[in-house]
């Protein structure tokens, strides 16, 4: 109960304090021209990315997740907004952002879709396909409901795709990996399907004399013969083209859903454009091939244009957009991606305590001004203020070029204070849980209290002063409340709370 209270305070002085901050930081970086979003025609749509678990050494994917840069960037040349969509995140939490995106993309990536039961021995799904499924299926409501919403899958996300039709493992395996290649199309099916259907005679041309251009990397797919006999599959999609491994075998490289607007690809346009390096050397070519695999993002562009949902305010939306994480670039890697910190009950109660350090800084920064000094304290409060209490997010700040022994040293004792600052709040944040319990008694034993205080007004007129106090209306719903919460942890949407936490430290 008293964490709980402390919250809502901590919040409300924090919102207070940054009012006029966060506003100008919304005017500076809002992407949007427009004030009101509740427009019927959608200006720039908005599409969401699912994240995958972490495959980094450095990031556990037990608490990491990611989002290579280059499927941001590809879908952002064409004048879309990118938000990533946690797999980690409640249920709840993802369906609300479903009813207020444009569309979804399933990237691809080094993730696992099925596990072995060892008790039943079939394969299921792994926690990262499930949350997919999940969405996959809000979008099928959606379309079933009236509402034109598109889904894009790229090789794991077009795996994933048709494993959320068929319920079970029909996917083979190829030697499909880190090559160049191209796909035959099936000209009875394309002349039918909506993502060629618009589609120059020109560019089908240059995609039929390119067969060194689309870049593919994986472990698996789908049979042509397979895919073609399914009677799931048979009914609900229709392959468009097919390729070749590295071995000659055949396998599904494009297909589409019949009945929804839903598009899968095995091979990675985006990594054309900007991860891989070996591109041809004539400038035409690569004109060519840059025009090609810019084709597939335009034209889901201009599916996502078709679905007129938006978010009720710009800084709703503003907080959840990509332009809020950093792009990541590992040794060894020329490629970047962005990582997200899977926030659980810890990282929550941690941020609340960030909350309370930011509070303190910002009142001993205010104390300074008027003295005309600085201290150690208030340099270590508002760098966990401006590093939003991150431990990944340590970024030094220098403004001109400083000796590398002097930089060196400042990064030491700068990383020394951090971790010591983190440390304090791990000790807090483990007295926070052992007093958990107790604080569930201790509302029980309060509300019993306000109870026999209510009880005994009439009878003993003295206590009417303290039993007004207590049974107030605003704290008996505080104390419900904070109760329900201990209780039911579910019940919290820590991603909404924790993002309402992140503004206020802004």
């Amino acid at each position: 109960m008293l964490f709980q209270i402390l919250y809502l305070y901590t919040l409300l002085i924090a919102l207070i304090a940054q009012n006029d901050k966060q506003n100008n930081f919304h005017s500076n970086q809002n992407p949007l021209k427009n004030e009101n979003l509740n427009n019927e025609k959608i200006q720039q749509p908005v599409i969401g990315i699912l994240t995958l678990p972490s495959g980094f050494q450095k990031y556990d994917h037990s608490s990491f997740s990611y989002i290579y840069a280059s499927y941001v960037q590809y879908f952002q040349q064409t004048g879309a907004l990118i938000i990533p969509l946690k797999y980690t995140s409640s249920l709840k939490f993802l369906k609300n952002k479903m009813d207020q995106i444009n569309g979804l993309v399933i990237p691809g990536g080094g993730a696992n879709l099925m596990y072995r039961n060892n008790e039943s021995g079939d394969k299921e799904f792994t926690k990262f396909a499930e949350v997919g499924e999940f969405l996959i299926s809000v979008a099928k409501q959606l379309n079933n409901e009236g509402k034109y919403f598109p889904v894009w899958g790229t090789c794991l996300g077009f795996e994933l795709l048709v494993l959320s039709f068929t319920k079970t493992e029909i996917r083979d395996q190829f030697q499909g990996e880190n090559h160049l290649g191209g796909f035959f199309l099936s000209q009875n099916n394309t002349q039918k399907s909506r993502l060629f259907n618009n589609i120059s005679q020109q560019l089908k041309q240059q995609i039929k004399h390119s067969q060194q251009v689309f870049y593919f990397n994986h472990k698996y797919g789908f049979k042509v013969n397979k895919f073609i006999g399914n009677g799931v599959l048979k009914n609900q999609f229709i392959p468009l083209a097919y390729s070749l491994d590295l071995s000659g075998k055949k396998f599904v490289a494009i297909a589409e859903a019949k009945q929804y607007p839903f598009y899968g690809i095995q091979f990675h346009p985006e990594k054309l454009q900007f991860e891989w390096s070996q591109q041809s050397t004539d400038q035409q070519s690569q004109m060519n091939e840059i025009s090609i695999v810019k084709y597939f993002s335009e034209f889901f562009y201009q599916e996502c244009l078709k679905n007129n949902s938006n978010f009720k305010n710009k800084q709703s939306l503003n907080r959840l957009l990509i332009q809020n994480y950093k792009v990541i670039y590992t040794k060894g890697q020329e490629f970047g991606f962005y990582i997200f910190n899977n926030k659980g009950k810890d990282t929550f109660k941690i941020k609340i305590m960030c909350a309370f350090a930011y509070i303190l800084g910002y009142r001993q920064k205010e104390q300074e001004n008027s003295q005309g000094y600085k201290s150690t304290t208030s340099k270590q409060y508002n760098r966990i203020n401006e590093d939003h209490c991150d431990e990944e997010a340590l970024v030094e700040r220098t403004p001109q070029p400083k000796p590398a022994e002097e930089v060196n040293s400042e990064k030491d004792t700068l990383i020394k204070d951090q971790q010591k600052e983190i440390d304090r709040l791990m000790r807090q944040l483990t007295d926070f849980k052992k007093r958990e319990q107790k604080n569930v008694a201790e509302i029980q034993y309060l509300k019993t209290k306000i109870t026999s205080s209510t009880v005994g007004t009439s009878s003993n007129p003295s206590n009417n002063q303290t039993s007004d106090l207590i049974t107030d209306k605003g704290f008996t719903d505080l104390l419900d409340e904070a109760s329900q919460n201990l209780k039911d942890n579910d019940d919290i949407d820590e991603d909404e709370l924790s993002k309402q936490i992140d503004q206020s430290l802004l």
